[in-house]
């Protein structure tokens, strides 16, 4: 069987966000049973390469969106329309570059407008947008963006099926499109093996007080709510150290991110270490004591599951996909968005308690293996993607 991912986002030498790590982690599985997988992702050239047995495609997906933008037109009334409609075409041009024709197309809510066109069965995976992440954050949601959703519902509508890897996205995208949840197939993400096997060599007993945060800078993360909270946590514990991992969004500039941390007066306390290859990260999940992802909104949360394969204990809040993820009590505690002074305290009690923090951890990684292997997964992926095919 020949499957297809297009992504606008996929590992290279070590980049890649949530939905690189979601196609890595299930390809590599679905490979070892014979699959042939081929992922077309957005890239500045057209490159044929492989990865780890994955035939990848990096083709240009258009800038005409992104000039206009600099230029100031249709900022806030065509600029994603614009975008979605030349990504669309260049994913569709690229599928039929493929040197053989797959089988079964899987794309997110982005960029697939023109798939139906191809006659190649198609599904969508839920991965989150922009007009969801907005809406979540209070940010406004211009023109633009309510046309460019308009036609991602008219293509999840033309799909062979839908999943998600959440109950929480799928109820709410079900309910803006008056279908039953049900129709949306929740399967959750996979851990990558890599994750699974470097957390097993390692003994959970830490004696750090770091605290860490994995993902992209952005507003919707929670990163300033993140910055809020070290003071009280500093004022307690004076030892502690925050260690803050990923890109700069374009939601924040770096002067307004130097000003929140400038504003805590705990910039001794905090240290912003910039993108790490995801090869890499293991180290830096062996030496804290525990993982924080204070988002006003998640999809699903794939940094917990990778926190969690090394038996930290995570702090998270209620939103989205992650208390699907992190049971509070048992695997973490669950704290409400925006609340810099929960956040502190849970984050207390959590360093003050060790043994409460091995017991979470272990809780966290036994979870993590039952649930959330890419064998788990690929099992429901597999299940998922014949009865889509039947349905032809």
């Amino acid at each position: 069987m020949h499957l297809c991912f297009t992504t606008i986002d996929f590992h290279g030498a070590g980049d890649g966000g949530g939905i690189a790590s979601y196609t890595y982690a299930l390809s590599q599985a679905l490979i070892a049973r014979g699959w042939q997988i081929s992922v077309i992702a957005k890239g500045k050239q057209r490159v044929h390469s492989t990865l780890d047995s994955i035939q990848v495609f990096h083709t240009p997906f258009g800038n005409l969106s992104w000039y206009l933008y600099r230029l100031g037109l249709f900022r806030k009334t065509l600029f994603h329309v614009i975008r979605e409609l030349e990504w669309s075409r260049s994913i569709r041009r690229a599928v039929q570059r493929l040197p053989s024709a797959p089988d079964l197309i899987e794309g997110c809510e982005t960029g697939n407008l023109f798939l139906r066109a191809l006659g190649i069965p198609f599904i969508v995976r839920l991965h989150g947008e922009s007009y969801v992440f907005r809406k979540h954050t209070g940010q406004p949601i211009h023109l633009d963006l309510r046309l460019a959703r308009r036609l991602e519902f008219r293509f999840l509508r033309q799909a062979h099926a839908v999943s998600s890897p959440s109950a929480a996205q799928a109820r709410e995208i079900a309910a803006d499109l008056n279908w039953q949840p049900e129709r949306i197939r929740v399967i959750p993400n996979p851990v990558a093996a890599h994750f699974v096997q470097q957390g097993a060599a390692f003994a959970p007993e830490r004696q750090s007080l770091e605290v860490l945060y994995v993902g992209r800078l952005e507003l919707r993360k929670g990163i300033v709510t993140l910055l809020q909270s070290v003071p009280h946590v500093t004022h307690n514990l004076p030892e502690v150290r925050y260690t803050v991992i990923g890109r700069l969004h374009n939601s924040m500039t770096a002067e307004q991110l130097s000003a929140q941390i400038a504003a805590t007066g705990a910039q001794a306390n905090v240290a912003l270490i910039g993108h790490v290859a995801w090869r890499e990260m293991a180290v830096w999940y062996r030496r804290a004591a525990l993982f924080v992802l204070p988002s006003f909104y998640e999809t699903f949360g794939i940094a917990c599951l990778e926190a969690m394969c090394f038996s930290l204990p995570v702090i998270a809040t209620r939103v989205g996909g992650l208390p699907e993820l992190v049971e509070d009590g048992a695997t973490g505690i669950l704290v409400p968005p925006n609340d810099p002074q929960a956040l502190a305290e849970a984050t207390l009690s959590l360093l003050r308690d060790p043994e409460r923090r091995r017991r979470m951890g272990e809780r966290g990684r036994e979870r993590v293996l039952a649930e959330f292997t890419a064998e788990r997964v690929a099992d429901l992926s597999e299940a998922f993607y014949q009865e889509a095919l039947q349905r032809v």
